[in-house]
């Protein structure tokens, strides 16, 4: 009988052990595929997840460098090859996919707006390889914009970014466009039949 309780008792013993094991393997599976918590951020806080950090850098670089100071070559590195940018404001109208695409159209939007200028203000986390970022900033209208005749209007603006990066966080694969339409987009929208997204659709569909 002693041995058998012996038996049962180790049995119980190894089952034990294979269920914390289980349960130690769930765990590091769950930390590596997302932060603790999530969370919001600013640029000033100082973010302890180093997968998040280095989304954050990421996604500052694409603002700073490219948007804000048209410096094209950083594209090259930070975008994947894959690279689509959607903005909702004109849909798939204005879909751009990969870096030489892109590039173009960031040289036409500045050509439009020279001191085109944004900055990240807080971004919330998804998981370790997307973000949402909220910006906000600043473009005055000098040149010609969608084949319209530059209006010399200056607008604030504003909008939120759904940011995807590859696996290692290296590199932007998808960013998708909410935003405020500028004055020059709205008075387009107007003259498309509609002043609003949705206006502007159904007058494509008639």
């Amino acid at each position: 009988m002693t041995a058998q309780w012996q038996t049962l008792g180790g049995c119980h013993r190894a089952l034990n052990a294979r269920r914390d094991l289980q349960r130690i393997q769930q765990l590091s599976r769950n930390t590596l595929r997302r932060p603790r918590s999530a969370l919001a951020y600013s640029l000033k806080d100082n973010i302890q997840d180093w997968r998040i950090k280095e989304l954050v850098e990421v996604a500052n670089q694409y603002f700073q460098d490219i948007w804000s100071k048209g410096d094209l070559n950083k594209a090259d590195a930070l975008l994947a090859d894959d690279f689509v940018h959607n903005d909702a404001v004109w849909g798939r109208q204005q879909l751009v996919a990969g870096p030489k695409a892109f590039k173009r159209f960031v040289e036409n939007v500045r050509l439009a707006y020279p001191d085109f200028s944004v900055r990240i203000t807080e971004v919330g986390v998804c998981n370790t390889t997307r973000l949402f970022v909220h910006w906000q900033g600043e473009a005055t209208n000098l040149g010609s914009y969608h084949d319209h005749k530059p209006s010399k209007h200056s607008s604030s603006i504003s909008g939120i970014n759904l940011m995807s990066f590859t696996e290692d966080r290296s590199q932007l694969k998808e960013v998708l466009v909410y935003r405020v339409p500028l004055a020059e987009d709205r008075s387009e929208l107007g003259e498309l039949g509609g002043d609003s997204l949705h206006e502007l659709h159904l007058h494509q569909l008639q």
